[in-house]
């Protein structure tokens, strides 16, 4: 459905707004829909990068039996300037494997600390949301037995006990809480896994990482409500 070779489109490309003739129509090998992509000649394509007779990458395809590294070895041994710092913009990098996505996503590399502080900031904020509640409901229920621990001190306990007694407790409860939780999280990780990663982009995230998520959000659960529970019951003991 799209326009037909010797057909005329309108393309925004550098600002500006020009009316290019189709050539010819590409298709990838791939069994999914690949996005969109408009390929210009080498002239054209010269000008619309702004800086004639320079070139941002170098695309190296090595013959069959060649490894990676021993590639990346002879392209490095004959470049000069080559920068010997990673992630310097001066001189020459030579980037195989997932590397590539810096030489193809040349602005990826400027969001990536933002995105990497949103995800912490979005990690913290979900921890922190998930200790209130339990601090929340722990406290709400010590205030409930409000009676039974003004007993216990009357016959002698101390502060301390009641409050290591109801830490026992929480952490009993948290434990099956976490165990339960984190069986769960281990399909939906799956699912979401799946859900993220397609034919044409697949999502480079290892099949062991959805099981270790689910273990470490229990862990926390489970070390943290203890503490909590102590100190909700701090008042109150």
């Amino acid at each position: 459905g799209g326009p037909a070779p010797g057909e005329r489109v309108v393309l925004r490309a550098d600002g500006t707004a020009r009316t290019y003739t189709v050539s010819g129509i590409a298709r990838t090998g791939h069994g999914g829909e690949a996005p969109p992509a408009v390929f210009f000649t080498e002239p054209r394509l010269t000008a619309l990068a702004g800086h004639p007779g320079r070139i941002d990458a170098i695309g190296v395809v090595a013959e069959p039996g060649v490894s990676r590294d021993a590639l990346r070895d002879a392209i490095g041994a004959v470049l000069p300037e080559r920068s010997g710092v990673p992630g310097s913009d001066r001189g020459v990098r030579v980037l195989t494997g997932a590397e590539r996505g810096e030489a193809e996503q040349v602005d990826a590399l400027g969001g990536r600390g933002d995105q990497l502080a949103l995800l912490g900031s979005i990690g913290g904020t979900v921890l922190m949301v998930a200790l209130l509640v339990i601090a929340s409901t722990l406290s709400q229920a010590i205030h409930q037995r409000s009676g039974e621990l003004a007993l216990l001190r009357a016959v002698g306990a101390s502060p301390r006990q009641l409050r290591s007694a109801i830490g026992r407790e929480a952490g009993r409860v948290s434990a099956a809480a976490a165990l339960l939780g984190g069986i769960g999280a281990v399909p939906l990780g799956l699912a979401m896994r799946s859900l993220l990663t397609t034919g044409t982009l697949p999502l480079p995230v290892p099949w062991w990482l959805p099981p270790a998520s689910a273990l470490t959000g229990g862990l926390l659960v489970a070390l943290l409500a203890r503490p909590v529970a102590m100190l909700a019951a701090r008042s109150i003991t």
